[in-house]
């Protein structure tokens, strides 16, 4: 992966081209120096996994002791390729873990090789069985308790000179838009325009993944029409991209900029024989995501 990494670094990607910050080495200090790196480590593996990132780094006897070095040096790249992008990105969870975690679970094969050094064979097993074990246990944990140790989005932290935030959840309301969809029985026939980016934001929020597979598939067909008008397949979405896809029954809408604009879009919308339902606003961010129902 060493090429790609390079490749990415030197030749930039499309979530760091454009950016309001110009350069990447001020980017990656702003967030070393700020603190923002230690903050999004400790928010996306925890506790225990800051620990076995940290041991991931020892020296340990043997061949792999030269290493150390070499993984702390690719970890850097990883660092730096990674706050490059849109500092709007940082605070998603699911990116910070795209580095960190192969290090964690580098960290807990680093911590077998250790605590089994010098063991006899059947020892070694049992040890390395109970660690797994430990490590599995902890992982369900902190995955049922991720409401709870979640970051209110208010006590979200300021990156320095830049207008971004870490945020532990999204701008906008959309776990109560999600909660009222599936109220009204539009699971899986519903097209989110906006920072809906994969599925991983809905199927947290509640959303059957058989449901989700289906508006994957709405997803797909508004992509198509983006093609057939000649746009590109992450441009701005129109409300005539998703008036020709059949099964859509729902919309929601935040604030992020659609082709013709908002009101312009949600007028089109209701010629198109959709209604504005409801409203689900954010008081400490100021936003608002609109559903919009197709009348039956």
């Amino acid at each position: 992966m060493l090429p790609q990494t390079l490749a990415a670094i030197l030749l930039k990607t499309p979530a760091t081209k454009g950016m309001a910050v110009t350069g990447m080495l001020p980017k990656v200090w702003t967030a070393v120096s700020g603190g923002v790196v230690a903050q999004v480590a400790e928010h996306s593996v925890f506790g225990y996994g800051l620990a076995l990132l940290a041991v991931a780094f020892v020296p340990v006897p043997g061949n792999a002791a030269v290493l150390a070095p070499l993984r702390a040096i690719w970890f850097s790249l990883g660092v730096t390729l990674f706050f490059s992008i849109s500092p709007i990105l940082w605070g998603i969870g699911r990116y910070q873990a795209e580095y960190l975690a192969p290090f964690v679970v580098f960290g807990f094969y680093q911590l077998l090789l250790i605590c089994l050094a010098g063991l006899p064979k059947a020892a070694s097993r049992k040890v390395a069985a109970v660690l797994a074990i430990l490590v599995l246990g902890l992982n369900c944990h902190y995955y049922l308790s991720l409401p709870e140790l979640n970051r209110p989005a208010a006590g979200s932290v300021t990156v320095p000179s830049i207008d971004s935030r870490i945020l532990s959840q999204s701008y906008f309301e959309t776990e109560k838009a999600y909660q009222f969809i599936q109220s009204a029985g539009l699971a899986g026939k519903t097209f989110y325009a906006g920072l809906g980016y994969g599925g991983f934001l809905t199927v947290i929020q509640g959303i059957r993944v058989r449901d989700w597979l289906r508006e994957f598939e709405l997803h797909h067909a508004v992509t198509r029409q983006k093609l057939k008008r000649g746009s590109q397949e992450y441009s701005e979405v129109a409300s005539s991209d998703i008036l020709a896809v059949p099964g859509i029954e729902a919309v929601l809408l935040d604030e992020l900029p659609v082709a013709e604009g908002a009101d312009a879009f949600t007028t089109a919308l209701r010629n198109g024989g959709f209604t504005q339902i409801r409203e689900f606003k954010n008081s400490s961010h100021q936003t608002t995501v609109t559903v919009l129902f197709k009348n039956q």
